[in-house]
């Protein structure tokens, strides 16, 4: 990938709603202390979340190993030469709230990248740094234990026949699939999008996609850079006012 250039998080309309509840309301938890009336994709018993708005994150903080989140000190979303520009945010994000979401639009460059990159500590370009934990220790412990326990979601919501291609990265590699509908190239490769949980992309609706973690390949011990490592980064090609939406990005253990 290439060099950070600028960073940018978007987020839509800032009045917070509840999460999506059961019609009994309260709190209805299992024996393994899974909170039944959540959203299904938050019924699990652990998280690593890179994007998750704030009531949602609130009703599974207990079970956050670590939070990777745009938090503009060791997390970041970075956009790469201005190839993407802040999109509305309007409606309901994945959760059915009004936190907001990542929304992106392909400029004028004729290419488009974007990254979520995490820092074992805050970039060198902010010397007053104190030396904090490292994010990657508590992933190294958690995931990096036994990745077939773990499983990378993320919630997309888009147009017809327009794809983007998705890159994971851990312990110096990447691994890209494309989602929405179609297709798209990156460095000579096409990528097909994958079909999302429901079986059949629907164009203007939120839909999940979710990939087992020993899919990657990844050495999930990895300490991290302090240059950088890129948990998520985005390609969506080279046409004006492409637009991708993404939510509820997460790495999850069953």
């Amino acid at each position: 990938m290439k060099k950070f250039f600028a960073a940018l998080f978007v987020v839509a309309s800032i009045a917070a709603v509840s999460c999506n509840k059961d019609d009994k309301g309260g709190s209805t938890k299992e024996p393994g202390g899974i909170d039944t009336s959540l959203p299904a994709a938050l019924q699990h018993s652990a998280f690593i979340p890179v994007v998750l708005d704030g009531t949602s994150f609130e009703s599974i903080k207990d079970k956050v190993v670590v939070d990777l989140r745009v938090d503009d000190k060791t997390n970041y979303l970075w956009v790469w030469e201005g190839t993407y520009t802040g999109g509305a945010g309007e409606g309901l994000n994945f959760f059915g709230n009004t936190e907001g979401y990542v929304d992106l639009l392909v400029g004028t460059g004729g290419w488009s990248g974007a990254g979520f990159c995490v820092y074992t500590s805050y970039p060198v370009e902010k010397p007053e740094f104190v030396a904090e934990v490292n994010p990657f220790e508590k992933i190294n412990g958690s995931i990096g234990a036994d990745p077939s326990n773990w499983v990378f979601h993320l919630a997309y919501k888009g147009e017809a026949r327009v794809a983007h291609i998705i890159g994971v990265g851990f312990g110096g590699k990447e691994y890209k699939f494309a989602i929405g509908e179609g297709s798209l190239a990156d460095a000579g490769i096409t990528y097909n999008a994958i079909a999302p949980v429901s079986g059949e992309f629907e164009a203007g609706e939120w839909m999940e996609y979710e990939i087992p973690a020993t899919e990657f390949g990844f050495d999930f011990t990895s300490k991290g850079s302090a240059n950088g490592t890129n948990v998520v980064f985005l390609l969506s090609g080279g046409v004006t006012g492409t637009e991708i939406k993404l939510d509820a990005v997460y790495y999850y253990k069953k």
